[in-house]
Order: C-alpha cells, then structure tokens, then sequence
C-alpha cells in the first residue's frame, strides 16, 4: 500500500524536528523526544519534549481542469518545558520561538507549504512545574 501525502507530511514532521531542532542547528533548545499524538506534560519524562498532532484536512480547492485537489492539514504542537513557577520563564517562550523559525526555515521540509497560526503559552504557578506552548499551523499540499 503506498504511503499517502497527510501521512507522508505528519511523519516527516517528526523527522525533521527530531535531526534539527537543537543548539547545534542555531536553536535556544534542544528537544528530548517529539511524539506524535495527543500526550501531556506529564507523559514525557525528559524535557524539553514535543506533541504533536493533525487535528483536521480540508479540501482548499481543486486545480482547474484536473481532479487534483489542493488541502489543508492542521496541526496543533504543544511545547512541554520545566521550570521552577513563576521566576523561569523565558524557556518556554524560547521555544515556541524556536518551533516557529524552525517551521519557517530550510531546515522544514515543508517550510514553503506553512502558514503559522496562533501561538498560546502557559508558563506555569507557583507551585506548577509545567511550561506549555501550543502553536497551530496549517500546511498546505496537493492532493492527485
């Protein structure tokens, strides 16, 4: 059975942010592990950690005079950071700004095809050790 395009994009999505985003590539973060599916902060032993997961695909439009069909695949990507409450905070907004470059860079397969949406950041309390970043994309791809 050959691999579709959506499954194709989710599963390079991983790839590429599991080889690139690290110090070593010019990022403020090095991710531990990227998973794909719904997962919380909880679920990742090691931090920094990704989720990430495609939550709709929508038909765009069609290419005129063919049966193509543009799409797109939405993503959410939620960040997971420690941090010590209400004192450290910047790790977080570090790396939702990573994720964002890293999603408009080469080092993105699909860099050309995205369009970057809301970002949301949720930096812990005084006694909460979790740092959350969710950030929605889309990316765009035809579809034979």
């Amino acid at each position: 059975m050959e691999t579709t395009t959506r499954r194709t994009i989710i599963d390079q999505f991983k790839l590429d942010l599991q080889e690139n985003l690290n110090v070593a590539s010019g990022y403020n973060t090095d991710v531990t592990e990227v998973r794909n599916g719904i997962y919380l902060w909880e679920d990742f032993s090691l931090k920094p950690s990704i989720a990430y997961w495609a939550y709709k695909d929508e038909i765009e439009g069609y290419e005129q005079g063919t049966r193509s069909r543009y799409r797109l695949l939405y993503f959410y990507i939620y960040c997971y950071h420690s941090t010590d409450g209400l004192t450290n905070t910047s790790d977080i907004y570090d790396m939702v700004e990573d994720v964002e470059n890293f999603l408009e860079s080469t080092h993105f397969t699909y860099t050309n095809d995205v369009i970057l949406g809301d970002s949301i950041i949720y930096t812990g309390g005084s006694q909460d050790q979790a740092a959350i970043g969710q950030i929605e994309i889309q990316v765009r791809y035809k579809q034979s």
